[in-house]
């Protein structure tokens, strides 16, 4: 499993995302980092966890479509991979970022319309899709989705060869409050996509979330908030990967997305 850490942009700054209230969201005030440039915290959050991937949410294009394509090519060039939530809304969206060697589009169901236009596509390997929850309710923008539970978007989007698929629940995000029912779903779909990466998030508080998760056969877990502002939790995960050693703990390369 790999540790994945988030980082929202806004506005040209790293904020603080609580709970998708997002209208609400603040420049981060970090432990780690001293200011919300977004090179300088995903310097030190890669320094941090030895992360091989990091999840980038451009909030301005998720909330108005206008993404910051210049800023998304900075953090690309990082050395690691980026699952990137621009907002996309259809699939001629997603052409800018799939020109990016080392950046994955995350299409997200609270956002993107043009899911009919995938039917079609033929690199959905390419992709991550998000399935947004809010308080366990679907988040869709595209009304061919509703009425549908995840795990059926899901095997609609496997057989036409997605294979990286995050799970999240947006009530949770920055709660700390633990990754609560998601988990359920994510077992579920481990035991039935065999090949699938699961990616959750939200709420992770303490190394038990991270025991949690993987327990569950989640294969990345998203995390900003406990990195930020939880010195107990960071001492945690310190440890445990000095338990581990060197090829046991976030190094771990068998999965990457969009591979």
């Amino acid at each position: 499993m790999q540790l994945i850490p988030v980082i929202d942009l806004k506005a040209g700054q790293v904020v603080h995302a609580i709970a998708g209230n997002r209208e609400e969201y603040q420049p981060i005030v970090s432990q780690i980092c001293e200011s919300a440039e977004p090179l300088h915290v995903l310097q030190r959050l890669i320094a941090l966890t030895a992360a091989e991937t990091v999840y980038v949410a451009d909030l301005d294009g998720i909330c108005s479509g206008i993404a910051d394509e210049e800023l998304t090519r900075q953090l690309a060039g990082c050395g690691r991979q980026i699952l990137l939530d621009a907002g996309f809304r259809n699939y001629g969206d997603l052409e800018p970022a799939r020109l990016l060697p080392t950046v994955t589009p995350v299409i997200s169901t609270e956002s993107f319309v043009g899911f009919g236009e995938l039917r079609g596509a033929d690199d959905l390997r390419r992709l991550c899709c998000s399935v947004d929850l809010r308080d366990g309710v679907l988040q869709a923008a595209d009304h061919s989705l509703c009425g549908l539970t995840p795990f059926e978007i899901v095997e609609l989007l496997y057989q036409r060869g997605l294979r990286s698929l995050i799970i999240l629940d947006v009530a949770a995000v920055g709660s700390s409050r633990g990754l609560g029912s998601v988990l359920q779903i994510c077992r579920a779909l481990r035991a039935e996509f065999h090949d699938l990466a699961v990616i959750t998030g939200g709420g992770v508080h303490s190394l038990r979330c991270i025991q949690s998760a993987e327990a569950a056969g989640v294969d990345g877990l998203l995390t900003a908030t406990a990195l930020h502002h939880s010195a107990g939790f960071r001492s945690e995960l310190w440890e445990w990967q000095r338990q581990r050693g060197p090829n046991g703990g976030w190094g771990d390369r068998s999965w990457q997305p969009g591979i």
